[in-house]
């Protein structure tokens, strides 16, 4: 099967066009590879960021229920002594009788 004779000038550019084709796709990854391994480098360092953070986050939760038991504990005191000294609410009576009259006095002027 002969074709007859190689044209040489024809392959020659196709073999070019064909580099050159090949040569954008390689630039293309290397540069999809490079912005890949930025993204990775910023992630890292926010990684980072966050592992040096979480101790004082976790002391900070530790302090919060802490505080949080002592405060259980000081209301559970608290309502133990009311449960045993029940004391009835005061009222300020004088202040009772002059709200009273108050209310009276204006009741009165507002009917003239």
């Amino acid at each position: 099967m002969d074709d007859g004779p190689i044209d040489w000038e024809k392959t020659m550019m196709q073999t070019q066009m064909a580099a050159k084709a090949a040569s954008r796709g390689s630039e293309r990854v290397v540069i999809a590879l490079a912005e890949a391994i930025e993204h990775q480098r910023y992630n890292n360092a926010e990684l980072q960021k966050i592992r040096l953070a979480i101790p004082n986050i976790l002391e900070g939760l530790q302090d919060l229920k802490t505080a949080q038991q002592e405060l259980l504990y000081h209301t559970k005191q608290q309502a133990v002594e009311c449960s045993q000294n029940p004391q009835k609410p005061k009222t300020n009576l004088p202040l009772v009788v002059v709200g009273l009259g108050l209310v009276v006095c204006v009741a009165l002027f507002a009917s003239w």
